[in-house]
């Protein structure tokens, strides 16, 4: 899981600096890395969320219902 941990904290920072665009891929990454264990569904989930809060960001209302 260190390959899902270095996406998942890549995309975070990203995240933090809002570069959605360049956050993206590494969350997607993550995700799909956490998905294949189940002691990390947590993780899976919170790879989910930041998507979906920076379509909140950008006002991008129709993707966001789309992950919720």
């Amino acid at each position: 899981m260190e390959h899902g941990e270095f996406y998942y904290r890549a995309g975070v920072c990203y995240y933090k600096i809002d570069r959605f665009d360049r956050a993206m891929p590494y969350l997607d990454k993550a995700r799909r890395f956490f998905a294949l264990d189940p002691m990390y569904v947590e993780k899976e989930l919170q790879a989910e969320m930041i998507p979906a809060t920076s379509y909140r960001k950008r006002a991008n209302t129709r993707r966001r219902k789309r992950i919720f």
